[in-house]
């Protein structure tokens, strides 16, 4: 039985035990690691690899080999244990697999030649050429024609494709259009209103600017300002109620209105109620409009305003800051016809500045759906300082706008309008009569104090004006009352500008020789040394004859 048990070797590096496990006595093993001879009469506890919980099939680990026990217990209670290297026990089988796998990959390699080049005739080949089409339509070829006669799929899906290159052509010919068509009602829209500045380069009493922004390619928000007369200037926002074409055509019929029935209207009150009650009369759509209109007087800076439902103006006093003007609204255009609207009356002095904007601005909004809202309005135009351009104020606040959203479509019309009296120009216009000259010199002591002149400046320069002034009150309308007007002004050049205008008689001052001032009094011709003062004090003068009007200009350092 010994010398059987020995033969025991499946694989090359099997070994066996044959043991007495009730006994716990070792009769025979041929452990490779340990000596048959050795391993006789031991202790099953003494054979290293052996646990009594040994189970059959279960490998364990031997000198870093996995073996795979085959326990058996026979009839006479004695035990046969054969462990098999796991690697060669397994072995043939892998190399079965191995060649298997082989085998298959063969095959799938040539079943996958032969499926692409099939798939590469009627499909890939099909699909590419569709892809190169697809492509050029992406960049606006539409003229292309597709040709596939098979497979049969994909010869209708060209079909398909040709029709629907068709339909895109008639698509893109019709969009192309209506987008001519918007650029150009964008560019009549935008042209009809006032759009060159300075709008009034002679007018130095003040200085204005506005800009509008639709948010599609036409918008519904506009903005104006003309002349009623020489005095009087006219600054509005508005706003219609809905966006896009509608919209725009109304804003065109309500501005229209504005500046026709304007002509004749000189009541702000009047003219609000007119307008309300043609809209109101033909209206079908139901639109509205909210305006805000001011007319200022450049020469006095009584301001005459009128809110129809719009959003409240900033109002900044000079060296001061923007703040909201709070007056009760009136209702928007459109929407009541006996509506009795009311007027909004007060002072802007030399400096002070108004900025008309619409909703598209507060209403603004960013990536969280968060308005821009009126403080942040309020803020941005305070931030910006004492001296800001008024198109400098535009921009700022488109600005700050556009930083605030952080990229998101504009959802609404941005208007804006920014008026300012000059702080550096002011102008004096009376009759030319002498019961005016105390005013004439109250004016200049005024100017003088607000701008910080020298006291020896302020002397000069009302010295001079005082004997210019008189001049024109005695001998320019001898036979009439005319005219005088004065400007004084002052600019960047560290000059004061000081200009007499007056429609009197033909008289240019500096032709009259200077009198020769070393003379005694009495040995000198009578006039001409007012004017020789008068030379002597300003650094330059000049006169001109400008349209049957005398102009004599001063200028002073500062």
């Amino acid at each position: 039985c010994i010398d059987i048990m020995d033969t025991i070797k499946p694989t090359p590096n099997s070994f066996v035990l044959f043991a007495d496990k009730q006994h716990n006595y070792v009769f025979f093993s041929t452990d490779p690691y340990m000596y048959s001879k050795k391993a006789v009469g031991k202790k099953l506890e003494d054979i290293p690899w052996y646990d009594y919980s040994i189970q059959d099939n279960i490998p364990f680990t031997y000198y870093k080999l996995k073996y795979i026990p085959f326990v058996k217990t026979l009839d006479n209670g004695m035990m046969l244990i054969v462990n098999i290297p796991q690697m060669e026990m397994l072995g043939l089988m892998y190399a079965k697999v191995f060649l298997l796998l082989v085998i298959m990959g063969l095959l799938s390699g040539s079943l996958i030649s032969l499926l692409y080049l099939s798939l590469n005739q009627d499909v890939i080949k099909p699909i590419n050429k569709l892809i190169s089409i697809a492509n050029k339509i992406s960049q606006g070829n539409t003229n292309t024609e597709i040709k596939i006669e098979k497979p049969a799929e994909f010869a209708l899906l060209a079909k398909t494709y040709n029709k629907m290159m068709e339909s895109i052509k008639q698509i893109t010919s019709e969009q192309t259009k209506m987008n001519y068509e918007l650029s150009i009602a964008r560019s009549i829209q935008l042209s009809s209103l006032p759009n060159i500045f300075p709008p009034f380069p002679e007018h130095k009493e003040f200085s204005i600017y506005a800009s509008m922004d639709p948010a599609k390619e036409v918008g519904g928000d506009f903005y104006d300002f003309y002349f009623k007369d020489s005095d009087n200037i006219t600054f509005l926002v508005a706003d219609v109620s809905g966006k896009g074409i509608p919209a725009a055509l109304f804003m065109m019929t309500v501005k229209t209105l504005i500046n026709n029935l304007s002509q004749t209207i000189d009541s702000p009150k009047e003219l609000a109620q007119t307008i309300n009650q043609k809209l109101c009369n033909s209206n079908e759509q139901k639109f509205f409009v909210t305006l805000f209109a001011c007319i200022v007087n450049i020469k006095t800076g009584k301001m005459t305003c009128i809110n129809c439902g719009h959003n409240p103006p900033l109002i900044k006093r000079h060296n001061g800051k923007y703040e909201y003007l709070n007056i009760e609204p009136n209702l928007a255009l459109g929407i009541l016809e006996d509506f009795d609207f009311q007027i909004y009356e007060l002072n802007l002095n030399a400096g002070d500045a108004v900025f008309l904007y619409t909703d598209g601005i507060t209403e603004a909004k960013d990536p969280e759906d968060q308005l821009y809202g009126e403080k942040r309005l309020e803020e941005c135009l305070n931030n910006m300082g004492d001296n800001m351009a008024v198109d400098d104020v535009i921009k700022k606040v488109k600005e700050d706008v556009k930083k605030f959203t952080k990229g998101c479509i504009q959802s609404d019309d941005l208007t804006m309008v920014s008026f300012q009296l000059s702080d550096t120009f002011r102008i004096f216009e009376r009759p030319a009569i002498k019961e005016n000259y105390h005013e004439f010199t109250n004016w200049i002591h005024t100017i003088c104090k607000e701008w910080n002149l020298s006291e020896e400046l302020s002397n000069k320069i009302d010295m001079c004006g005082e004997e210019i002034f008189a001049n024109i009150c005695f001998y320019a309308y001898p036979n009439e009352v005319g005219n005088i007007k004065v400007s004084l002004e002052k600019n960047e050049k560290e000059l004061i500008m000081m200009i007499f205008e007056d429609s009197g008689l033909l008289y240019n001052p500096l032709e009259k020789p200077d009198p020769d001032i070393t003379k005694p009094g009495e040995e000198r011709q009578l006039g001409g040394l007012g004017i020789y003062m008068v030379k002597q004090m300003a650094k330059q003068v000049e006169y001109h004859r400008v349209d049957n009007k005398n102009i004599l200009s001063l200028k002073f350092e500062i």
